[in-house]
């Protein structure tokens, strides 16, 4: 029981870094997010624009939408969101 928990608990600290550079992705360190992201993250904390909307933005689907300079992260959100968004429904 005890792995179990190990088990699911690691899942959920591993899918929660992944929801917080979807929904915060201007205060992820580039060095903690996955290897296959870390170069788009480092163009996009370049982008003071882009950093400001996401800032100032009530709704990440219409800053994401926008962000398409940033294809690898902007399909991570794309799938991530539209998890949120089915649950709703």
């Amino acid at each position: 029981m005890l792995q179990d928990f190990d088990d699911r608990f690691q899942d959920f600290e591993r899918t929660s870094k992944i929801i917080r550079l979807v929904a915060f992705p201007q205060l992820v360190e580039i060095e903690g997010a996955p290897l296959h992201l870390q170069m788009e993250l480092m163009k996009f904390k370049d982008n003071d624009q882009l950093v400001k909307n996401f800032k100032d933005e009530e709704n990440v689907l219409d800053t994401w939408k926008d962000a398409v300079e940033y294809p690898k992260l902007q399909e991570l959100a794309r799938k991530k969101l539209s998890f949120f968004t089915e649950a709703l429904t």
